[in-house]
């Protein structure tokens, strides 16, 4: 009992103290690691009449490495243009409680080549001498640095979304006292990028014409159309001042382009396109303002047809290879920010051909000397029509003359030459793109009246297999001639004028020398030409040769004129005298013509 008691007293007397004894630091990253902490304990008792003190053993620990970060943000998006390169700032502050080292890795997305790159000034501006690539880093205790996700994009569907994760895990190991309590910690930011981008539709169609003869219009149809989300770049990537699109059209051979050497075609359904043509090559600018994403689709025809300026207007021959193809439209180009793109045209309709040929035209083309003519009762007159084979083979042509709905019905004579036999069939044969002559002549009759009218048509048909004529050059397979009945306007007097002698003008004697004057008078209001004349010498008469000067027997008003048919407008064929197609009397004018002869 009394060895209870006295352990009960020490019992209750007893005082435990413990004192625990720790160094720590005030920093957001807690205990910096490495730290030890120790930690005893001592009890004082008392031993019937003595105080007594024991201490513990020591506890020692170390402060353990956390890895511990984030992302400022946590994620982030942007919308991007495939085929570009760009340059996504994050900021990662490492809270761990010592210096750590951290691995870079991304994860795999299609289209993507990524990496991460150092921001060298930490301003999280990507300037271009920015290049250095991080794989791995260290930070200090409470450290944050920028750096530059690097996305290459390559060629992505428009409105894919991909999620690109950069990862930062801990490669810090464990040192003296320093064990990492978390070693396989890792922190990662996500970035949704979307590709907005222009995905532009090019199409072009049309019908091709039926059949293939020269001037036959290939009109293609070309359509444009953005299905995309953003609006396309210019695609001259070092233009400042412009932003379109381009399209080229290589005209192919024996096919011709109608427009200019620069110009417009209008947009459907308002605007137009821009155009220059050289070499052969039609280069069309496209505004892009006419393809942003909200915009209907535009288009435009591209005016072209089968050559008609070769061979003299007629065109390529009938068996000529043509060959219109889709490839004769480049590419569509535009561009990213960074990148030249190209489209190539879709196709539909039959407005490309192929490898084929030309087929075979025909028709004619008429021009007419003088146009319409005014001529008296009992005159003839003579009409100089041009006859210019249109087609692509040679042909012959037939030529027909009915009334036109003149007050007198006279058929005309249609010629091959002046004044020629009527000709009842078709004419000689004339080559593509040459010309003949035909001459259509018509007498008034005499029971014909001032302010009468003869109207006829001369039609032209072509005898050679083929397509009538179609394009855009002025042709006349259709002429109708209008001849006037005037009054009789022309009077033509012939009067001995004098004689040298010892005759009279109405009594001359041998060898006596008459002198002829021939008074033509013009009274009408209009000009005549082709006045032809022939005044045959009488009978015991000889025409004086020299009457004026050597050589020239003959004058007209002032002007002597040679005997030789020499191209002036009178000469002696050795019995008559006569003047040329090309003397003329003017309206209101009188000319005379003189000569002399003596008798026998």
């Amino acid at each position: 009992m009394k060895n209870t008691t006295m352990f009960s007293r020490l019992g209750a007397m007893m005082i435990i103290a413990l004192l625990i004894s720790s160094v720590q630091y005030g920093v957001a990253a807690g205990t910096t690691a490495g730290t030890a902490i120790t930690n005893s304990a001592t009890v004082s008792y008392m031993d019937g009449v003595n105080l007594k003190n024991k201490t513990s053993n020591t506890v020692t620990m170390y402060v353990g490495h956390k890895v511990a970060g984030a992302f400022s943000p946590a994620s982030g998006s942007t919308n991007t243009y495939d085929n570009v390169t760009y340059y996504h700032a994050i900021n990662f502050q490492n809270s761990s409680n010592r210096l750590t080292k951290y691995t870079m890795s991304f994860n795999s997305v299609a289209g993507y080549t990524l990496s991460l790159i150092q921001d060298d000034n930490q301003d999280g501006i990507h300037q271009s001498g920015e290049t250095t690539v991080v794989t791995t880093d260290s930070l200090v205790i409470d450290g944050s640095k920028y750096y530059f996700i690097k996305a290459v994009v390559g060629t992505i569907a428009n409105g894919t979304a991909n999620g690109i994760t950069v990862t930062f895990t801990n490669a810090s190991g464990d040192s003296t006292n320093t064990v990492v309590v978390n070693p396989a910690a890792s922190f990662s930011y996500t970035l949704t990028s979307t590709i907005v981008k222009p995905v532009i539709s090019y199409q072009v169609s049309g019908t091709a014409p039926s059949p293939l003869i020269p001037g036959a219009p290939f009109d293609f149809t070309v359509t444009l159309d953005n299905t995309g989300t953003a609006t396309p770049y210019s695609y001259d990537l070092g233009a400042s001042d412009s932003s379109v699109v381009q399209i080229q059209y290589t005209v192919p051979s024996n096919f011709e382009f109608t427009g200019g050497a620069s110009g417009a075609f209008t947009l459907s359904p308002s605007g137009y396109v821009s155009y220059t043509y050289s070499g052969g090559v039609i280069t069309m600018l496209v505004d892009t303002s006419y393809l942003e994403p909200a915009d209907a689709s535009i288009s435009f025809t591209l005016p072209i047809r089968i050559d008609q300026s070769l061979n003299s207007g007629t065109g390529p021959a009938s068996g000529s290879s043509i060959n219109s193809q889709a490839g004769d439209f480049s590419v569509l180009t535009y561009s990213s920010p960074q990148t030249q793109l190209t489209t190539t045209a879709s196709t539909s309709g039959t407005i490309f051909t192929g490898a084929t040929t030309v087929a075979a035209s025909k028709g004619g083309m008429w021009s007419v000397t003088p146009a319409n003519d005014s001529t008296a009762a009992n005159e003839t007159t003579e009409y100089i029509l041009t006859l210019k084979n249109m087609g692509n083979t040679s042909a012959t042509f037939t030529i027909t003359d009915t009334d036109n709905g003149g007050n007198v019905v006279v058929n005309h004579l249609v010629a091959e030459s002046s004044y020629g036999t009527d000709l009842t069939g078709s004419t000689a044969s004339v080559a593509a793109g040459s010309t003949i002559q035909i001459y259509v002549r018509l007498t008034v009759p005499g029971t014909a009246v001032a302010q009468d009218s003869i109207k006829r048509k001369l039609a032209v048909a072509s005898d050679a297999a083929g397509t009538l004529y179609t394009g855009a050059v002025v042709s006349d397979y259709e002429h109708t001639i209008v001849t006037y009945v005037v009054a009789a306007s022309f009077n033509i007097t012939l009067a001995a004028e004098s004689v040298a002698g010892i005759g009279t003008t109405t009594n001359p004697a041998p060898e006596d020398t008459v002198t002829f004057a021939l008074t033509l008078q013009n009274t009408g209001t209009t000009n005549i030409t082709s006045v032809q004349i022939s005044n045959l010498i009488p009978a015991n008469m000889t025409f004086l040769a020299n009457a004026y000067a050597a050589g020239q027997g003959i004058r007209i008003d002032a002007v002597n004129q040679s005997n030789a048919n020499d191209g002036d407008d009178a000469y002696f064929d050795g019995s008559a005298v006569k003047t040329n197609s090309t003397f003329s009397i003017n309206a209101g004018v009188t000319k005379v013509l003189r000569y002399k002869c003596t008798v026998n």
